[in-house]
């Protein structure tokens, strides 16, 4: 396994009723299949989806994955990951391979919102940490990813400012939405196997942040929760200088030390990327580089070539599990992160019928902010120019009309807009050439493209690559 490829996609309202509708789950999963991802991280499923329409979209993953890819094992894609509900939410890991990438959890009394990485806390991979022993079948015994609260050291508090109703609340408050705040983050921990005997743990913050906007779309509480960032444990605990904490990891009967030493947030920022700039007249593009600060000094159009290189690894943790040192007190420390996407749009635009786009793309509300001894070196040429590393899926390039053969990757959404025209819904009735067969009428338009990608999100799917020793 020479690369690691991650999908983060907010597939917008993915609840039972969506992953039913005809069409969907086989767009969805072709998109999925065509981009060699391994880990696939879906940020927006309603809290009510039931297990049986998951485990469709595995199969449909499954079945996807296989017909293009003829080294895919019988089991890929099988078995997801959810995080307990936070407001109306929860987020969703599905592995391709379990036999090569395994989630860590944290013990059983923390694995609903994880508040705290250290002190007695510890961690198991599921199903083992040994891998002579195949993963599959799963069963139904699977681990949740917990959620992680916003917490800081003693005497630090990054609080949202102007809008004092709308503070995060604990999960006994029902998670932070319902309109009273942001969603609680996640964090999938992720055990990656290596052909060397290399393994490393891959945490992962995963994040539907706030989508409240004052005036002139000003996203005042996604800009303090992103603020807010730096507090969390695991960002304290992330080894940037050489120095960092371990956490504890069970590794067969006994628990290991295992050190930090790679960090990654991702999904929905609700921050556009793109307006992100520290002077001029533009005050949002401001406040929006004064909080994307908190995880990354790279501004608009910057690239993804810059911080600079990471020093070199700190010696190893000890081989026992030992009581993790207390964080310190009065101190945060700043994160100096890349960034993925800083060249592409990755929402899709309003359609206006019958104006043809001029573009498909308006913001960058998704990303990945990452570093660490892999992660740092994630690779470039994924965009325009060449100099992101977070490749954009074109969703809209994908689009065909029936009855022709599917090339790999292309999707085929006809029946999905035959049944959004019927309703006169998401303007597919105004797109008739998404169900006209491919050469029996008029080919389709970039408006039907925008229309047609639009039924399936209004996000686009972005990955991030990098090498595996």
């Amino acid at each position: 396994m020479p690369d690691i490829r991650v999908m983060t996609w907010n597939i917008q309202n993915t609840s039972t009723v969506k992953l039913r509708l005809p069409g969907f789950m086989t767009a969805v999963a072709r998109t999925v299949a065509a981009a060699n991802v391994d880990i696939l991280l879906i940020v927006e499923i309603a809290a009510g989806t039931d297990d049986q329409a998951l485990d469709s979209l595995c199969q449909e993953l499954n079945r996807q994955e296989r017909a293009i890819n003829a080294g895919a094992g019988e089991h890929c894609w099988l078995g997801y990951f959810l995080t307990p509900p936070t407001g109306r939410e929860r987020y969703c890991a599905v592995i391709r391979n379990l036999d090569m990438i395994r989630p860590v959890h944290p013990e059983e009394r923390h694995s609903e919102e994880l508040t705290d990485m250290t002190g007695d806390v510890h961690f198991d991979v599921w199903p083992s940490s040994d891998f002579a022993q195949p993963a599959y079948p799963i069963g139904n015994q699977l681990p949740k990813i917990p959620l992680c609260g916003l917490h800081v050291a003693v005497g630090v508090e990054h609080q949202t400012r102007r809008k004092r109703d709308f503070h995060g609340k604990r999960i006994g408050n029902g998670g932070n939405s319902l309109g009273e705040g942001f969603r609680l983050l996640a964090l999938p921990m992720f055990w990656i196997h290596t052909p060397t005997q290399q393994d490393y743990l891959l945490p992962v913050v995963v994040g539907h942040y706030a989508a409240v906007r004052g005036a002139n779309d000003n996203n005042i509480l996604a800009q303090g929760q992103m603020g807010q960032l730096p507090g969390l444990h695991l960002s304290q605990l992330y080894d940037r200088l050489g120095v960092g904490q371990y956490i504890n990891v069970r590794d067969g009967g006994n628990f290991r030390a295992v050190r930090i030493q790679e960090i990654c947030f991702t999904g929905d920022f609700n921050i556009d990327f793109l307006r992100n700039a520290p002077d001029g007249k533009d005050s949002i593009a401001r406040k929006n580089r004064n909080a994307l600060g908190a995880l990354t000094p790279t501004v608009q159009h910057g690239t993804s070539e810059k911080p600079a290189a990471l020093p070199p690894p700190a010696a190893p943790p000890p081989t026992q599990p030992t009581p993790v040192a207390p964080l310190p007190e009065n101190q945060l420390f700043p994160l100096s992160l890349r960034a993925a996407v800083t060249n592409q749009g990755t929402i899709l635009r309003f359609p206006k019928p019958p104006q043809q786009p001029t573009s498909f793309t308006t913001a960058a509300f998704d990303n990945f902010f990452y570093g660490g001894t892999r992660l740092h070196d994630a690779r470039l040429g994924q965009s325009p120019g060449g100099r992101d590393s977070g490749e954009v899926i074109p969703l809209y390039n994908s689009i065909v009309q029936p009855g022709g053969q599917l090339q790999p990757g292309e999707i085929d959404i006809s029946a999905l807009a035959a049944h959004h025209a019927e309703l006169q819904k998401n303007s597919a009735h105004l797109a008739p050439n998404l169900q006209a067969n491919a050469g029996a009428g008029p080919a389709l338009t970039d408006l039907d493209r925008l229309i047609g990608a639009r039924l399936i999100s209004d996000h686009l799917p972005i990955v991030l690559q990098f090498n595996c020793p």
